[in-house]
């Protein structure tokens, strides 16, 4: 004992001259030994906190080393030119230089960052807030590279983290936002993005994310406000245009819509989106091939873009050319496998083909990656029919008592829920949805069916105000003996049954569904309209012909008889009986209220036909047709073939050939065997007109008769 003594008492008083000297980390290391070795001696361990403590409020007391602002400047600069490999060099140089400065983690951590290499940029961004935790900038700046990385979670952490060092911070409520968007919080987002505002309020990017927020919830008008007041914030602001265009598109306002796409491809001739989004609107409005053109110029621009050619598969698809389509799709599947769209985009395809199988399998696929999908949920279900131990049942009505469900998501799985209640017999539920369903698709539209009824209006005082003159083969003929087949009549009403019948004759190319007459003649109605004109232009007509017939000619067939089977062209017969003196026209009979019905318990892709979402609307909106098809054929007396048909699925071989007949056709029985011709079929009826005819689907309304009373009492058929 005595000799320890002496050691500890010299170890002490050596400590502590280093002490005086200001040598704190080597008296530190004294007491360090004496602890070592005497671990229960006071006096060292009291001397070893007191100095630790000296040592931390001198290390806080001395200014850390920092480069100049030129030097600062000088990395900026860079960046802001993009001249990313200098910038990275001398920002390097300096952090070696200068290690304990967070500013230049950060400015290192963004330089990455925008080169790409995002492991670099987060290690830049976590060593800033090793040195500086409450920096709010790298916060923010690692919420970014997070989201990039599609880590919307740790995103949303980062970002909340900048905002509790930071309250004010516009910036990071926009990002917060938009992670919150991703990962489909979409109420969570909308209440970021108004933090944002109210602290910024002339933030334009802020309105432009606010405005997709609201797009992807389905509330077009006010996402339409959001755009307007990011582009009168930022006129230059291109994605804003962009994403303005496609909200005019989804309702409907295509000259709109175009005119925004114009103006973002004006302010930045390369942006891809906005070719891609004018090729889809293109699209939309019947003109294929100028829409592929857009989408391949904008898959030129960014050969690596996903969504174009998921476009371009939807135009290739839409012109008949369904292989090409079909690789149009994969190709979007090869850039980003894991997206669900595009697999639910490729069902779509399959489906229109007959493959039915391979169609489910692609929506189930778009399930399995994305869950609460519920577009896909819809689609999935117009091809299988549904057991009471079907799992989807389930997963749908889970989704739909989730909180804050968009009412888009809802109005989906609504509409597959009705469909899979019906396939399980339990009309009533199945009722329950479908009401539901169309109720939100009805709001969505704004739909109005006084609009409707002024333009029935219009068109029967256009003809009635003057004989129009008659072009006696003025107009472009697409060959020596080619005659246009017009199937028209209400939705639901057999129109994608007469067209499968005459296209399996060897003579008759199926054209499906061509928009050129309401593409042409409605906007011509409303300028008339607006101008309180009642007379059409002298050149209309012959325009009108040459139009139509030419994209006709343009379809890839040498038939000489094409079918075009636009149910809704009823509203432009007279015109297209003055322009086309050789027209056929075909008009579908129905039971009104097995139409009515079957239009109520379908979802129409677009924004037209928006009066099938009430039970009032719908029937108000037969008997304006039939109105409008009186109307016609007093004008035009034994130019409308009318085609009954119930008459047809209980005498097929009989109505067959009267139709035949009428279009100057021969016989041919194959007429009779039109399940078994493969072509494409791209409407809601695709799946029956692969089957063999069957009768009694007229009578399938009489399930609900009770709840269908609204729209019976208005077709006169109360009981």
């Amino acid at each position: 004992m005595p000799h320890i003594i002496p050691f500890v008492e010299a170890a002490l008083s050596r400590a502590k001259t280093l002490e005086k000297q200001g040598e704190l980390a080597q008296a530190e290391s004294v007491y360090k030994a004496i602890l070592d070795k005497f671990p229960s001696d006071k006096r060292a361990a009291k001397r070893l906190r007191d100095v630790r403590a000296l040592q931390q409020g001198r290390k806080q007391a001395t200014p850390v080393r920092s480069p100049g602002q030129q030097q600062i400047d000088e990395i900026l600069a860079l960046y802001r030119q993009a001249r990313l490999p200098e910038a990275l060099a001398k920002a390097s140089a300096l952090s070696e230089r200068f290690p304990g400065v967070a500013p230049l983690s950060n400015i290192l951590g963004a330089v990455n960052a925008r080169m790409g290499r995002w492991p670099e940029a987060i290690a830049c961004y976590q060593k800033a807030l090793s040195l500086k935790p409450d920096y709010a900038e790298v916060h923010n700046n690692l919420g970014n590279t997070f989201s990039r990385l599609g880590k919307h979670q740790e995103a949303i952490d980062s970002f909340r983290a900048a905002l509790r060092a930071k309250p004010e911070y516009a910036e990071a409520h926009n990002g917060l936002g938009n992670a919150l968007h991703k990962l489909a919080r979409y109420e969570e987002a909308i209440d970021s993005y108004r933090q944002a505002l109210e602290i910024a309020p002339g933030y334009a990017e802020v309105h432009n994310n606010l405005g997709n927020t609201l797009f992807d919830m389905g509330r077009l008008t006010e996402a339409l406000a959001s755009f307007a007041r990011a582009v009168q914030i930022n006129p230059a602001l291109v994605a804003a245009h962009n994403n303005m265009g496609n909200t005019f598109r989804a309702l409907g306002r295509m000259d709109e819509a175009l005119a925004s796409f114009a103006e973002a491809i004006r302010l930045s001739p390369d942006y891809a989106g906005a070719h891609s989004s004018l090729g889809n609107c293109l699209n939309e409005l019947g003109q294929h091939e100028r829409a592929i053109e857009s989408i391949r110029h904008a898959i030129r621009l960014k050969p690596d873009f996903p969504e174009a050619h998921a476009n371009l598969g939807n135009a290739l698809s839409d012109l008949g050319r369904h292989e090409e389509a079909l690789s149009s799709y994969r190709a979007a599947l090869e850039i980003q496998p894991g997206f669900a769209q595009w697999h639910n985009s490729l069902g779509n395809a399959l489906y229109d083909l007959g493959r039915y199988e391979e169609a489910a399998a692609c929506h189930a696929e778009a399930l399995r990656l994305k869950p609460d999908f519920a577009e896909a949920h819809y689609n999935l279900s117009l091809v299988k029919t549904y057991t009471g131990d079907d799992t989807q049942l389930a997963q749908m009505l889970s989704r739909l008592a989730s909180p804050g469900l968009p009412a888009t998501d809802a109005m989906h799985l609504r509409f597959a829920l009705g469909k899979a209640c019906e396939d399980l017999g339990d009309m009533e539920q199945a009722f329950t949805h479908l009401l539901e369903a169309n109720r939100l698709k009805k709001k969505a539209l704004a739909y109005d069916i006084g609009v409707d009824r002024e333009q029935f209006m219009q068109i029967k005082s256009i003809f009635a105000a003057a004989e129009l003159p008659v072009l006696a083969g003025t107009g472009a003929q697409p060959g020596p003996a080619r005659q246009a087949i017009c199937i028209v009549g209400m939705p639901r009403s057999g129109t994608t049954l007469v067209e499968q019948i005459l296209a399996s004759h060897s003579q008759v190319h199926g054209g499906g569904e061509r928009t050129t007459l309401g593409r042409i003649l409605s906007p011509v109605l409303r300028e008339m309209s607006a101008r309180g004109k009642s007379r059409i232009e002298p050149g209309l007509l012959k325009s009108l012909a040459d139009t139509y017939l030419g994209e006709l000619q343009s379809l890839p067939t040498e038939a000489p008889y094409i079918t075009d089977k636009m149910p809704g062209n009823f509203k432009w017969i007279g015109f297209l009986l003055a322009a086309v003196p050789g027209v056929k026209i075909i008009n579908l009979q129905r039971d009104p209220a097995a139409i009515c019905w079957s239009i109520f318990k379908r979802q129409f892709g677009g924004t037209g036909n928006g009066y099938a979402y009430d039970l009032v609307d719908v029937a108000e909106y037969f008997k304006l047709y039939d109105d409008l098809m009186d109307f016609w054929r007093r004008e035009f007396p034994g130019r409308v073939f009318d085609l009954n048909y119930e008459l047809l699925t209980e005498h097929q071989e009989q109505e067959t050939r009267r139709l035949l007949e009428y279009c100057g056709l021969d016989w041919e029985p194959a007429c009779l065997e039109f399940h078994t011709n493969r072509r494409a079929v791209q409407t809601l009826s695709g799946q029956q007109v692969r089957k063999a005819m069957y009768t009694g689907s007229s009578d399938a309304w009489r399930k609900v008769e009770a709840q269908l009373q609204p729209m019976l009492q208005v077709l006169g058929r109360t009981t």
